[in-house]
């Protein structure tokens, strides 16, 4: 029996779709498996390196910002009076009924609120203070103040005509407001010698009590803070470990602290309490979208040597409920679970598992398939951190499961695809046949020459069929995406001709650098520009004619360029009257807006200097702003618009001030150095969009 070529061509179809589909299945599985755990680590990795580097660049900062606040004015000064007005204290006496009725306090206030989280207060007798003065402030600030338990704060001034509550009426809201400000818990001062509390901001019952001697002498705190008081060195900050901080009512608290020196002299140590939350915070930088890229199943924390976690779950935070179930079924004790739903945090309460753990900090970072608590299978990216004083990991997990979620739906894909191609192709061929294979071979040919980038590529079919409409239709879409991509590129070459006529040239080598790199990171440094505006210029032309003018113009730039060398202040143009600079912009610096305004205050003696040598009448208008710098195309628009464009208008502004040189700053600029003891601001009503003060000092 005679088998028709048509037959022929569906049988052999047939065949190779057959066993095409199964062979792509079986390789596509495979391969497609192998690619999603690589994809995976990758993506983890990203992840990990990311938030890692956020996490310890904010906690470099956070110890640059411990050390900036105690060596200011205010600080320093307020340390001095409240350990002098402490001293004062202990002469003083409180009566027994007092006594009693602080004890009193500690029962029916403290105490249950400390065991409100399920735990039970051992003794309560060794919490009492024990000293006159913490007897007689803890009497005076916690117990007789009106405020409720967790408000104490608020009491400014309990009206007893001491000393020290002439100096804590002087700072107390400062002080609350720099709290918030900063989102910190708490403040504390130490004694220089006896390592009393002579201060808190929150008014907790550590009050006076001896870090030495006293309840909490065991504590982390204590001992750093007495190791601080033993060998004190001036600028240097401590960060000390989460631990169960009793007067916080037993929670998790971490502390910062610094000694405070006044010319030279040690005296006493500062103490910022950190709570929990400021550490998701700083892991999550606030984002709406705190964990993108982990799909469902992904976790990413911070974790201590000891094993326990330093920030919260992400499942904690969406469901407690379903989180706390999940954790019971796989055999957390309930003692853990109650503790972390009474709390509302997994920080110092649940570990990672112990073996995880002790792998991470002895091969330091990794990627590789690990157990959760859950006892389901996980990839993991790890690496120990390199954060001052404290011996944290981070880690980064997403579920085995979810990886291989995505080739299990391509198999089930394939699957039906497959038998859709095997039909399919059958009839291709019994209605197709050899007339196909000509014109369909020049389309795939065109195709492919066409995403290799010949767009001129045209197909020229000399049929009357479908596969000629095929080929018009083709021809037509590839003459459209040439035209498209010619009139873009057009479009984009002159857009960054344009931005580069814009942009100073140190500014745009930078955003060019990060361009190249692919540089999408979406943290940002910080910088402080000023731009300076010469006054005055038509009357030096009147009084000594055009020549001699620019001569001398050319001599006060001059003067201007050897200030900002002097002072390592980047100058980034001059032309015509105008002058722009900047710090911390090529070089990060923490100090780049004090350097800044030191500049600023150069020029104006410069151009006194020049004034006076030369008999002119040339004036300055100096506007100083600060913000922050990003990358690629977003960064330039950014900084043109908001850190650029700001700096001249606040000069701009002082030209409406004839005969008078001027700095004039943004609240910016004011928030970072306004307790600076060298510079001093008054508020104008120059301008009308934003406000603006004059540096006066």
């Amino acid at each position: 029996m005679m088998t028709s070529i048509r037959n022929k061509l569906i049988l052999a179809m047939l065949g190779i779709s057959l066993i095409s589909v199964v062979l792509i299945g079986i390789m596509g599985y495979k391969k497609g498996s192998s690619e999603l755990v690589r994809l995976g680590r990758e993506r983890l990795t990203s992840i990990r390196i990311a938030k890692q580097a956020h996490v310890e660049k904010s906690l470099e900062e956070l110890h640059s910002r411990t050390s900036y606040h105690a060596d200011s004015f205010t600080i320093t000064e307020s340390m001095v009076k409240f350990v002098a007005a402490f001293e004062e204290l202990k002469a003083k006496t409180i009566t027994d009924p007092e006594f009693s009725e602080t004890k009193a306090w500690y029962e029916n206030e403290f105490v249950p609120e400390f065991e409100e989280h399920e735990q039970k207060l051992p003794q309560l007798d060794p919490l009492l203070p024990a000293s006159t003065a913490a007897r007689y402030l803890q009497f005076r600030y916690i117990v007789k103040n009106p405020h409720p338990l967790h408000e104490k704060r608020k009491l400014v001034s309990c009206e007893d005509g001491t000393t020290y509550d002439e100096v804590h009426k002087a700072y107390q809201e400062k002080y609350d407001s720099f709290l918030k400000s900063f989102d910190y818990e708490d403040l504390l001062f130490f004694h220089p010698v006896t390592s009393e509390v002579v201060y808190s901001t929150l008014k907790q019952i550590e009050l006076g009590s001896s870090f030495e001697t006293g309840p909490f002498a065991r504590t982390k705190l204590a001992q750093a803070v007495r190791a601080v008081n033993q060998a004190p060195v001036k600028g240097q900050s401590r960060m000390i470990d989460f631990e169960w901080y009793v007067p916080a009512f037993g929670h998790p608290i971490a502390f910062m602290i610094c000694p405070v020196y006044k010319n030279d002299k040690f005296q006493g140590t500062m103490a910022i309490a950190i709570a929990t939350d400021n550490f998701n915070k700083i892991l999550f930088a606030d984002n709406q979208d705190k964990f993108p890229g982990l799909e469902k199943t992904g976790d990413i924390i911070l974790f201590g040597d000891d094993g326990y976690m330093r920030s919260d779950s992400r499942f904690l935070m969406e469901d407690s409920s379903q989180y706390a179930a999940r954790l019971r079924s796989s055999g957390i004790s309930e003692e853990i679970v109650s503790k972390m739903l009474n709390y509302d945090s997994t920080i110092m309460i649940l570990p990672v598992r112990p073996e995880n753990a002790k792998l991470t900090f002895e091969r330091k970072s990794g990627v590789g398939e690990f157990e959760n608590l859950f006892g389901v299978k996980i990839l993991a990216s790890y690496s120990v951190m390199n954060v001052k004083d404290m011996n944290w990991a981070i880690v980064a997990t997403l579920g085995m499961d979810e990886i291989y979620q995505g080739v299990n739906e391509f198999l089930n894909i394939a699957l039906i695809g497959g038998s859709i191609v095997v039909l399919l192709s059958g009839i291709l061929a019994a209605m197709a046949g050899r007339a196909i294979a000509a014109p369909a071979r020049q389309l795939t040919q065109a195709a492919k020459a066409f995403s290799n980038g010949f767009m001129s590529v045209r197909v020229h079919v000399n049929s009357h069929d479908e596969m000629a409409e095929l080929a018009k239709t083709f021809n037509a879409m590839a003459e459209e995406i040439e035209n498209r991509t010619r009139n873009y590129k057009a479009k984009a070459e002159e857009s960054r001709r344009l931005l580069e006529n814009m942009l100073p040239m140190p500014v745009l080598a930078r955003f060019r650098t990060n361009e190249s790199r692919n540089d999408d990171t979406p943290y940002q440094t910080e910088a402080t520009l000023a731009f300076v505006e010469i006054e005055g210029l038509d009357r030096l032309v009147s009084d000594f004619g055009a020549k001699k003018a620019d001569s001398l113009v050319k001599e006060l730039v001059t003067r201007f360029d050897a200030a900002a060398e002097k002072l390592h202040v980047e100058k980034l143009s001059s032309t015509g009257s105008g002058y722009l600079v900047a710090c911390g912009l090529t070089i990060s610096r923490f100090d780049h807006t004090p350097c800044i305004l030191r500049f600023a205050q150069e020029l104006l003696w410069q151009v006194a200097t020049f004034n006076a040598e030369n008999i002119t009448r040339v004036y300055l208008s100096i506007g100083v702003h600060r913000g922050g710098i990003g990358t690629g195309k977003i960064g330039r628009h950014a900084f043109i618009h908001e850190l650029w464009g700001r700096t001249i208008d606040l000069a701009k502004e002082i030209s409406e001030i004839e005969g008078k040189s001027a700095i004039r700053v943004s609240r910016e600029v004011v928030d970072r150095v306004g307790d600076h003891t060298r510079f001093e601001f008054v508020r104008d009503e120059i301008g009308t969009e934003e406000p603006a003060w004059t540096l006066i000092h």
